[in-house]
């Protein structure tokens, strides 16, 4: 039996999400590093959804083609009836770094799909896409077009600085996207169907899909599932891709518990948003420590002095958040993450937690390949956007628990509440707090 459902994310935290979007809806899924671990697993049968984790997103086009060359085969050979090329929520994106079309049209091709849609929005997270303008939520509830967006608008390496989804498209190469907006998705799923089948009898290869409210996903999902029956489709968008197409029935089993964590918690915030900053803030539990960019750039006896700080805590039974403590420069984006992900790994390998908490896409997707991880499971929900997961592998890694959290979701006590699921843990003095 082959899978139902592939998705190939473009970094770890939005494939996390994805993951636990799959799960919530009962399909069995599992999340994996490399497409040959992929591959095998699906050939078993007993998986109802596959995904694939990569650092897409933080590459510049040509290592970005590579590696969906290298992907994309392995991709098609899961024989799934849906390939979900999954992005970040807010689309963050430019053509010199995370360039969509680039790879959306190699795993197009390779598939031999011959209409790629785009969803442009994700309600659950605050994400809303308008007449084919974009929306979302700032850490304060607060609703802002993406150009103006108090984070995304001054991202440091993607910055967001076009609402209109079509025009971004088009910097990157796809300069004939078109768009279904909202106002047709009120007739039904079945007339929404006959829109796509015009669309695409006129050779239409690139279309966005507006979706302003939850409800809209339901329709796109019956006329999406009905139009893959006959057509080879590739879906981009974020996890709102997966909600459309697998919604929790209604005799669904009530969702997991979160369970005891057998240890600290050891947290790295490498995300810059305000949102983030504000969880740092709040993180009352955890000896809060700070390090400079150029410091975790070169490597120097400072970070080792830290890395030794956070085991002694960790081995202490103390929980511990590291922090940036400035702005890195846009240029280090690749360099920063690569060097970040070491120095987690050299914590966690001596001094194992109970949990690892990682905020910011980059940052996540550095350090999980640095720890030799296999795959990815859920466990249950955190917060919003922000599951629980379980770490596989054949190392001392095996069956770590973590959240890998992009920079915009998550309440405030999100650390609290993580480090509240401990168990046999101190709570730091108050002269700890100096890395604030």
């Amino acid at each position: 039996m082959t899978p139902k459902f592939a998705f190939c994310a473009d970094d770890f935290t939005g494939a996390t999400d994805t993951l636990a979007t799959l799960s919530r809806a009962g399909l069995s899924a599992r999340l994996y590093l490399r497409i040959s671990d992929a591959v095998e697993a699906a050939s078993s049968g007993s998986l109802d959804a596959v995904g694939l984790a990569t650092p897409l997103r933080a590459m510049a086009p040509d290592d970005a083609r590579q590696m969906m060359r290298d992907i994309a085969p392995g991709l098609a050979l899961l024989g799934a009836q849906f390939v979900h090329f999954k992005i970040c929520s807010t689309f963050d994106s430019s053509p010199q770094i995370g360039n969509i079309r680039e790879v959306g049209n190699i795993l197009a091709e390779t598939l031999g799909a011959e209409w790629t849609v785009i969803i442009g929005g994700q309600p659950s997270l605050g994400r809303h896409c308008v007449f084919g303008n974009l929306f979302a939520a700032a850490g304060d509830g607060v609703v802002h077009r993406i150009d103006r967006h108090p984070t995304m608008s001054v991202h440091p390496i993607t910055p967001m600085e076009e609402a209109d989804l079509r025009l971004h498209l088009a910097r990157q190469g796809w300069e004939e996207v078109g768009l279904i907006d909202f106002t047709a998705y009120a007739a039904g799923p079945a007339k929404l169907r006959q829109t796509i089948e015009a669309r695409l009898d006129r050779s239409e290869k690139q279309t966005l899909l507006d979706v302003a409210q939850d409800g809209d996903l339901a329709v796109i999902g019956d006329a999406l599932a009905s139009v893959g029956v006959d057509r080879r489709i590739l879906l981009i968008g974020a996890s709102s891709v997966a909600e459309a197409l697998f919604r929790p029935s209604e005799n669904a089993s009530a969702p997991p518990a979160l369970p005891p964590l057998k240890g600290p918690v050891f947290g790295f915030a490498g995300s810059r948003s305000v949102v983030t900053a504000h969880q740092v803030a709040k993180a009352s539990r955890f000896n809060v420590l700070a390090v400079d960019p150029d410091d975790i750039l070169s490597e120097n006896a400072r970070v080792t002095d830290l890395r030794d700080t956070c085991q002694a805590h960790l081995r202490a039974g103390e929980h511990v958040l590291v922090r940036l403590s400035e702005r890195p420069n846009a240029a280090a984006g690749q360099a920063l993450a690569a060097a970040t992900g070491r120095f987690i790994n050299r914590v966690v390998s001596d001094a194992r937690p109970g949990c690892l908490a990682i905020a910011g896409g980059d940052t996540s997707s550095a350090a999980v390949e640095c720890l030799g991880i296999d795959s990815i499971s859920f466990i249950a929900d955190l917060d919003r956007g922000v599951p629980l997961v379980r770490a596989h592998s054949r190392n001392a890694m095996d069956s770590l628990p973590m959240i890998l959290k992009g920079g915009q979701v998550g309440g405030e006590g999100l650390f609290d509440r993580l480090a509240g699921l401990s168990v046999n843990t101190k709570q730091p003095s108050p002269d700890q707090f100096s890395g604030r």
